[in-house]
């Protein structure tokens, strides 16, 4: 008697079938979704006191983008990402205090998260050019232009970008910094220090400074003024009286020094 093959063969058929959708299964399951991420934007526009009372911005949570404008108010944008099932849920807040108008991105009820895993809000600023401005973020990028009056930055290992017509109290523990100053004289001594990133400084050559530089690894400079003091990683220089005192410095990093030739009128 001859015996038909067929259902032994559908049988094995059946179980390849189930061991395959098995191993799609467990697949599956071992690699996990990747997490919700939603996007959304905020816009404010706000009223600011006539007097020049000086602006605190702080953003722990993305970059700080400023530009100096000729409207008196205050004008904020933001992206916003949020991330996961415990997202940030980030807005700004203002408040009058002793030092200044403080805008705060906050967190309501979140804790610290300084590698952005729940998420992250980059913030634009339009600012009034002629009024103070004091910027804080912890790995945030800070870049900021046409500025009139003083500006105070620190980021804990974010880039720091500026141009300004007046002082400058510029610092980044671990961030690259790029200032160009692009004044004639100034009210205030100009800080601008770096921990281990480097330094990038336009100096204008008709300024009334004593500048004095200090680099880590490495000092350039073309400016085309002979400096008083000069080695590898340091180097001073007294342009035109030297009024105003201009440090600039990066503890482990390089520090370059270009001219900025401002345009005759």
């Amino acid at each position: 008697m001859i015996r038909s093959r067929a259902p032994q063969l559908l049988a094995e058929r059946v179980r390849k079938v189930c061991l395959t959708l098995g191993a799609l299964l467990t697949l599956s399951c071992a690699t996990p979704l990747p997490p919700r991420v939603e996007l959304s934007r905020e816009r404010a526009t706000l009223e600011l006191p006539a007097d020049l009372t000086p602006l605190l911005i702080e953003n722990l949570h993305g970059d700080i983008n400023v530009r100096g404008s000729a409207d008196p108010r205050l004008g904020l944008y933001a992206v916003v990402q949020a991330i996961g099932e415990r997202p940030l849920r980030a807005h700004w807040k203002l408040s009058q205090t002793e030092s200044g108008i403080r805008v705060v991105i906050e967190n309501p009820g979140g804790e610290a998260d300084p590698e952005h895993r729940r998420g992250r809000l980059d913030l634009t600023v339009f600012a009034p050019s002629q009024r103070p401005i004091k910027l804080l973020t912890s790995s945030g990028a800070i870049n900021a232009r046409g500025l009139d009056a003083s500006v105070h930055a620190r980021s804990g290992s974010g880039r720091i970008a500026l141009t300004s017509t007046a002082e400058v109290d510029v610092e980044s523990l671990s961030g690259p910094i790029a200032v160009s100053l692009r004044a004639i004289k100034f009210s205030a001594p100009v800080r601008i220090r770096a921990g281990s990133g480097n330094v990038v400084v336009g100096v204008p050559i008709d300024a009334s400074v004593k500048l004095v530089a200090r680099a880590g690894t490495r000092l350039t400079q073309t400016l085309g003024v002979q400096a008083t003091h000069a080695s590898m990683k340091s180097a001073t220089f007294e342009l035109n009286g030297g009024a105003a005192e201009v440090l600039i410095e990066s503890a482990q990093g390089a520090v370059a020094l270009l001219p900025i030739t401002r345009p005759k009128t």
